[in-house]
């Protein structure tokens, strides 16, 4: 087991799948020998389906057109013509708005944690 652990580092993938295989014939081996334990399963191997993507074709009347036209139509409430020179900018800001939060800025040193007989 630790020639395994030692040898998963550097190993490829065919080497990978490899130890996979001896691991699970290793394990088949112990349950024979354990009488307590039951078989394990069978081991499947994994089939992928390609399945055929189905495109549905776009209807002519396209969403984005429509969206574009609800945009186009909307008439905001309220008195939209506004003399700039009347208006000021604190006038836009919200009367309650939440107070800021204080920022402190400090100096950030590295942690110095040598150990008995370690030297720098």
């Amino acid at each position: 087991m630790t020639e395994l652990a030692k040898n998963t580092e550097d190993a490829s993938i065919e080497q990978l799948i490899q130890m996979a295989d001896d691991l699970r014939h290793l394990e088949e081996e112990l349950v024979q020998i354990d009488p307590e334990r039951q078989p394990l399963p069978p081991f499947e191997e994994d089939v992928i389906e390609k399945k055929k993507r189905t495109v549905s074709r776009r209807k002519k009347g396209s969403t984005s057109k429509t969206a574009a036209a609800e945009m186009d139509s909307f008439v905001p409430e309220g008195d939209w013509e506004v003399d700039e020179s009347s208006v000021d900018m604190l006038d836009l800001l919200e009367q309650n708005a939440p107070a800021h939060r204080k920022i402190s800025l400090s100096t950030i040193e590295p942690a110095k944690s040598l150990h008995s007989g370690e030297e720098e």
